[in-house]
Order: structure tokens, then sequence, then C-alpha cells
């Protein structure tokens, strides 16, 4: 599972997907998709969603996580 790190709800990092291109969709609680990013970084950034919990859907190449984030302000 891939871990992450928040910094005050500006940015999020997802460690060990780094090196390849990932695709992250963020899903709001209800289920609803509410962004899709592309990043090869391991980074987007999430200043411009509301605070509340919301699921990362993480893909890069063979590998596909789920996590948890909260972002509250």
């Amino acid at each position: 599972m891939a871990s992450v790190r928040v910094g005050r709800a500006r940015g999020w990092r997802a460690a060990g997907m780094v090196q390849e291109e990932s695709q992250v969709e963020l899903y709001d609680i209800s289920g609803k998709l509410v962004g899709r990013h592309w990043t090869r970084e391991g980074r987007i950034d999430v200043s411009g969603y509301p605070a509340g919990i919301y699921i990362l859907q993480l893909r890069a190449g063979r590998r596909h996580d789920h996590v948890k984030l909260l972002i509250n302000r």
C-alpha cells in the first residue's frame, strides 16, 4: 500500500510511486469522481478541494492502491 504525506492540505505526495507516471483519481466520500491527475513526481495539489474525506485511487503501471485522505482546514 502507498503511504501518503500531506503538508497543511496544500499538496499530497505518494511515497514509492515517484519513479513512474501515475494516475491519481480523487473521489469524495459519496464515491463521486471529483478530480483526475497525472503525475510523475507523485504529487498533486489539493488546495482547491474543500475540507472533507476523500479516497485517492492510485495507478502506476500494474500497481493499484486506494488511500483515504482527510483535508482539514
